[in-house]
């Protein structure tokens, strides 16, 4: 009986070896083939999966859940996937490196519209981004409607009319002003000067340098050259602080994955919903060291960080395919519409309140606008 087991035993241990080198390639073959994981998030609730944890905030939640999990994160609403990206690095993956599988438009069933009709007429909400009608829209903005040449064009338009604006607030000195707006220059302007209301050392400084540059007996008082306050540092820095702070859309406009694609070692399967949270990244302090919740335009001085979509640490308008059209014409009429607001007016909160106890709430939509708009009284400008 031993001497059958001995005999046997070379035998078993051959098998054996054999069974596990098998299961070992076969593993190692199926693990060649496996898609990565998805990107880590919460935990979904069944059924309505992540839509408890976002609240009201939504920008601000996810901002956390980026902080727990990391810079690409995916969350259930309902039963669609949502992938977030929060930080430069992930943001250019998403807008840049894969730009053509993920620029499809996530279009929210709220829109009024089917897709058909969308692709026919419409270029932020058209579901796809490469088919040729949206390929001349894209090209009508661009070498049309928003070109050098049609902005210049135009310009002495938007100085008359803000000419116009400055002559009805010198009819309403004193009195009670609501300043408030839904399209995302006026939100822009709000917050703006909300902030400067707050600061006024910056509000001082932009004096000087409106004083400076654009004097009143060079201009007329309510006339003011567009092309001059385009070109005025701090003006600018301003209003890249601004948009860095409270950037108009705090998650972009949704996009959708048309192919699965790897993106950071993670997959982002074919139909995810694709979101980039530019409010988290803009207040990243590994990004922006110095207090990045505050207003200090002044890191913008000598800096080249602009908003034109190259720089993935301030975006407020988006990069890639799906960057914002309009942004030539927004660089042109905000600080136009600042200037003229600042130059000729002392601006003050009514009844005397204290600047440090404004409220700061933000009212979270496609549009970040302010939760309390702002109240302002005009005073004449001692400029």
């Amino acid at each position: 009986m031993v001497l059958i087991y001995l005999l046997l035993l070379p035998i078993s241990i051959t098998i054996l070896v054999v069974i596990t080198v098998s299961r070992f390639l076969t593993t190692s073959a199926a693990s060649k083939h496996r898609s990565p994981p998805l990107p880590p998030g919460p935990k979904p609730w069944p059924i309505i999966g992540n839509l408890p944890h976002l609240g009201k905030q939504a920008h601000i939640s996810l901002q956390r859940f980026s902080q727990l999990y990391g810079p690409l994160i995916s969350l259930r609403l309902g039963s669609q996937l949502l992938v977030v990206a929060s930080s430069p690095a992930a943001a250019s993956e998403i807008l840049r490196t894969h730009d053509r599988l993920l620029s499809a438009r996530y279009v929210p069933t709220v829109v009024p519209y089917d897709t058909v009709e969308l692709d026919r007429k419409a270029i932020v909400w058209a579901s796809s981004c490469s088919n040729d009608q949206w390929k001349a829209f894209r090209a009508m903005f661009r070498n049309q409607i928003f070109s050098a040449k049609a902005i210049e064009s135009q310009a002495a338009v938007r100085e008359r009319k803000v000419a116009q604006m400055v002559e009805f607030l010198e009819g309403k000195l004193g009195e009670e002003l609501f300043s408030a707006g839904t399209d995302t220059n006026t939100a822009t302007i709000e917050w703006a000067m909300t902030e400067l209301i707050r600061n006024k050392g910056a509000m001082e400084k932009l004096r000087e340098e409106l004083m400076a540059e654009l004097s009143p007996p060079l201009l007329g008082k309510s006339q003011i050259d567009e092309s001059a306050a385009c070109r005025l540092p701090y003006l600018n820095a301003i209003v890249k602080e601004t948009l860095r702070l409270h950037p108009p859309g705090p998650l972009l406009l949704p996009h959708r994955a048309s192919e699965s694609c790897e993106v950071m070692g993670y997959t982002v399967p074919e139909g995810a919903q694709i979101v980039v949270n530019v409010w988290a990244i803009s207040r990243d302090p590994t990004v922006w060291e110095d207090d990045p919740t505050s207003f200090k335009p002044e890191r913008f001085i000598g800096s080249e960080v602009d908003f034109r979509g190259q720089d993935f640490e301030l975006l407020p308008f988006g990069a890639g395919r799906r960057m914002c059209p309009g942004v030539p014409l927004a660089t042109r009429q905000i600080p136009l519409v600042l200037a003229a607001l600042v130059r000729n007016f002392d601006w003050c909160l009514p009844d005397g309140e204290d600047p440090a106890e404004m409220d700061m709430s933000e009212k979270f939509g496609i549009t970040l606008q302010k939760e309390q708009p702002l109240l302002l009284v005009p005073n004449g400008s001692s400029l």
